[in-house]
């Protein structure tokens, strides 16, 4: 892997640098602690099977619901206090906006869910499975009415450089193309830029 997770103390004889190394070593393994999460809640999706795919996308819906309802954590909350958000005296995670659902969302979900959005856009946007996409845009509804800002694309298309129109939509590729997306999307657990 490029990053670095550990570093060499013996050699170093400069007490700020070490300091600063631990700091961004323990960064380093919080990052990778939100990633492991990341991953773990969007596997079952990589299934072949339309059926496991569904299921795992209702159980992905619930706990996304469960957590805008303040339960349902996993492990009861992993993320670390460095990146808890300073809230108003309530301990809500948002603006202070009187009468805002959103303020009554202990802040610890708040996160779990804010954690999850950047990848269930972009599940929206460009997994090969129609079904994957269209859940995965209805759970950004749910967060959307639930008073939440929902993230979204800064741009349409696979790049700034190259023009959406250049590029087929998604849904009209021809089998053999759909079927290599979705190889790779299976094996890699990774979505391909280009099938935008």
């Amino acid at each position: 892997m490029f990053v670095q997770t550990e570093f060499n103390k013996s050699n170093n004889n400069n007490d700020l640098s070490r300091s600063a190394h631990d700091q961004v070593a323990s960064g380093y393994e919080e990052l990778f602690k939100d990633l492991d999460l990341i991953s773990r809640f969007c596997m079952p999706i990589c299934s072949r099977d339309n059926e496991v795919r569904e299921v795992a996308l209702d159980v992905i819906s619930k706990t996304v619901e469960g957590w805008l309802d303040g339960v349902g954590s996993p492990k009861h909350y992993r993320l670390a206090e460095r990146r808890r958000l300073q809230g108003s005296a309530n301990g809500c995670a948002c603006s202070d906006i009187v009468g805002n659902p959103v303020n009554d969302i202990p802040k610890e979900y708040m996160e779990l869910v804010t954690l999850h959005l950047p990848i269930i856009l972009r599940l929206s946007l460009s997994c090969p499975f129609v079904n994957v996409r269209e859940k995965c845009q209805h759970i950004l509804e749910i967060v959307e009415r639930r008073g939440l800002s929902v993230p979204y694309p800064l741009i349409h298309g696979p790049s700034a450089f190259i023009d959406p129109d250049e590029l087929p939509p998604l849904s009209t590729f021809n089998e053999k193309t759909h079927t290599l997306f979705v190889d790779a999307f299976l094996q890699n657990n990774r979505l391909d830029h280009v099938t935008q």
